[in-house]
């Protein structure tokens, strides 16, 4: 090698987990966190859907009240109800911590991988504006089409979530109100119009939980490939700041 770079003594070479420059910076490991947004992403969802289809517990508990009464109808409707929704806001909440834990690394180590492309810091927009944060690591990690991969998975799931509480909000009438209050009072209500209503909430709240399903799944795609480029820029970096001679014995294996 003619010439060395800054700060780089003739003969060395990179070690792993670090970059050598005119300042030394640490690249930190990053694939654990995304391994756990990307699970905690698809429990998100997976719980979306199930919320989707709770009315149909209530369904059981309307005909078990008509046929039998008692006070299992009751409790089966309020757990399932108070159930899912205590889970959904567990399997949210976790997701978007550990959404915002991916970023914080991804994004410290876009600033040592491309540092003629640094994003800025932007520890607040990553809690409550993550798209763009999201985005400018796409971008500073070289993912192919970094705003086709980041808007899709972000667009996917505003529109699931806008569509996900319409369709709750706008499938509670005073009727079914009234209907389920009796059961969970252990009273029978009008079984075929019970089950009326509780069709409309299914079909009032598929729609976004298949949205948010989708989003979720274009979320997994974008988090794998941001780490993935990150650790080949990684390598690239690496292996260009490696001796000649190691170099060629890295290309005979």
């Amino acid at each position: 090698m003619a010439a060395t770079r800054a700060g780089l003594a003739p003969g060395a070479a990179a070690q792993p987990g670090r970059v050598t420059g005119t300042e030394p910076a640490s690249v930190r490991p990053v694939a654990s966190r995304a391994t756990a947004l990307m699970v905690a992403t698809a429990g998100a969802a997976l719980t979306d859907l199930v919320w989707a289809f709770t009315p149909l517990a209530s369904v059981w508990s309307v005909h078990e009240a008509a046929a039998r009464g008692g006070q299992l109808p009751g409790a089966v409707l309020l757990a399932s109800n108070v159930g899912v929704l205590a889970l959904m806001a567990v399997t949210h909440v976790t997701a978007w911590a550990l959404l915002a834990g991916w970023l914080l690394r991804a994004e410290a180590n876009a600033r040592v991988l491309a540092p003629g492309q640094r994003p800025p810091r932007r520890t607040a927009e990553v809690w409550f504006a993550p798209a763009s944060v999201a985005g400018a690591v796409a971008r500073a990690s070289r993912c192919r089409r970094p705003a086709a991969l980041v808007w899709s998975w972000w667009l996917a799931w505003l529109a699931g979530a806008a569509a996900l509480l319409a369709g709750t909000a706008l499938t509670w009438p005073s009727e079914l109100r009234a209907m389920l209050v009796r059961v969970w009072g252990g009273a029978t209500v009008d079984v075929d119009r019970a089950g009326e209503l509780l069709g409309y909430q299914i079909a009032g709240r598929l729609p976004g939980a298949v949205l948010l399903l989708a989003a979720a799944v274009l979320g997994v795609v974008a988090v794998d490939r941001v780490t993935t480029a990150q650790y080949d820029r990684f390598d690239e970096l690496r292996s260009s700041e490696c001796p000649p001679s190691e170099q060629m014995a890295r290309s005979r294996t």
